[in-house]
């Protein structure tokens, strides 16, 4: 009997960079609308939360063209767990710079950012084989094979029917 865990991760997995980028874009978004008034119940300086939401609506609009892109390279998907592990790191190290300005709510952003965006990242990078099935470059390698030995079966297609006609 399968684990009943099994069924959502098999579920859950191949959705994780729609997950990731529609959350990055909706975080972005609401910080980037609402940052005047954030700022204050955040105790963060307004152009912190800009630069907050820039890189999440940068991070977004990438990692929506990598849920789009069919056949991503597997590197991608690395790199973009890297990322989220990268961001995860910022937004801690905002957390302990802005410790003694921020409130209650700024720290619980921040920090709870970084465990969002760190879990997605690890579970990016324990599933990369479910959302790049092809290390990068077989399936280029594997559709060049393949019609390097259709044209190569037409060639000796060619020699044999020349060879029966004569």
């Amino acid at each position: 009997m399968k684990h009943p865990a099994t069924g959502v991760r098999q579920r859950l997995a191949p959705r994780l960079l729609w997950i990731d980028s529609l959350a990055a874009l909706g975080a972005g978004l609401l910080v980037f609308g609402f940052a005047p008034a954030l700022s204050g119940l955040y105790g963060l300086p307004v152009p912190l939360l800009q630069r907050i939401a820039a890189a999440n609506l940068l991070y977004g609009s990438g990692s929506l063209g990598l849920a789009c892109w069919r056949g991503r390279p597997r590197g991608a998907v690395q790199l973009l767990a890297l990322a989220n592990a990268f961001w995860a790191g910022v937004c801690v190290l905002l957390a302990l710079q802005q410790g003694a300005e921020a409130s209650g709510f700024g720290l619980a952003h921040l920090l709870g950012e970084a465990v969002f965006v760190g879990t997605l990242g690890a579970l990016e990078w324990r599933y990369r084989r479910v959302l790049a099935p092809q290390p990068d470059g077989h399936q280029a390698t594997r559709a060049s094979t393949a019609s390097s030995s259709a044209a190569g079966q037409r060639i000796s297609g060619t020699a044999s029917s020349a060879g029966r006609a004569k």
